[in-house]
C-alpha cells in the first residue's frame, strides 16, 4: 500500500500542475501546465494511475472538477494537494 502512496503523489502533482497552480512563478510554467495536460491523455498517465490502484477516468473526472472548481474559486495550491490525496487516498484503497 505505500507504492500507491507514491504513485498517488504522482498524479497529484501532475493534476497540481495542469491547474496551473505552482509555488513558484517561474517562466516555465505554462509549459509545464501543458505538458501536464499532455501526461493526462497518454498510456504513461495510465499505468501511473494503475500502480496508484486509480481508474483513469475516476481521476481525470476529479481534476476536471477540480480545475472547473479552482477557476471560481481562490484555491492554493496546497488546498489541491490536500482535497486530491485525500480523495484518492481514499479511492485506491477501497
Amino acid at each position: 500500500m505505500e507504492h500507491q502512496q507514491l504513485w498517488i503523489a504522482v498524479i497529484v502533482q501532475g493534476i497540481t500542475d495542469a491547474c496551473g497552480k505552482f509555488l513558484w512563478s517561474n517562466k516555465r510554467n505554462s509549459r509545464y501546465q501543458q505538458e501536464a495536460k499532455e501526461w493526462m491523455g497518454g498510456k504513461d498517465f495510465n499505468l501511473v494511475c494503475s500502480l496508484a490502484g486509480l481508474q483513469p477516468n475516476q481521476v481525470r473526472e476529479t481534476y476536471s472538477d477540480i480545475s472547473n472548481y479552482s477557476h471560481d474559486h481562490y484555491l492554493t495550491t496546497e488546498d489541491i494537494r490536500r482535497l486530491l490525496n485525500e480523495t484518492f487516498s481514499r479511492r485506491s484503497f477501497l
